[in-house]
């Protein structure tokens, strides 16, 4: 009888827990807009890149696991006159269990309709 009351309990804690991470999932991308710190996030990568970075709009989605995804991204050469990398969008989907050690690991990078140029110096 005791076994029955703990598996009961086991049960619809799970439930709960699972019903939370179907909540979370579905109502975080939400919560969060991207485009709030669309100067922070340019910031970051000029800074990384050493080159001029843009995009039009960002996006995040949590499916499968977090992924931002960015539309019209133009990455200027080093020069600044010509483009370097134009893609309509990028999409970086990123591992989550690593997130929990505030560590930031890429699971996938997809280009869509990209453009890349390279020169030799």
């Amino acid at each position: 009888m005791l076994k029955r009351s703990y598996i009961k309990i086991s049960g619809f804690i799970f439930f709960l827990l699972g019903a939370g991470l179907m909540g979370l999932a579905l109502f975080l991308p939400r919560l969060i807009d991207i485009n709030a710190y669309r100067d922070d996030i340019i910031a970051s990568l000029q800074q990384s890149l050493h080159r001029k970075v843009s995009f039009a709009h960002g996006e995040f989605t949590m499916r499968i696991g977090p992924s931002f995804t960015f539309d019209s991204v133009v990455i200027k050469e080093q020069d600044g006159a010509t483009d370097f990398l134009t893609a309509k969008q990028i999409t970086v989907h990123l591992a989550l269990l690593p997130l929990l050690e505030k560590k930031v690991v890429l699971r996938d990078v997809i280009l869509e309709e990209a453009d890349l140029h390279v020169e030799r110096n």
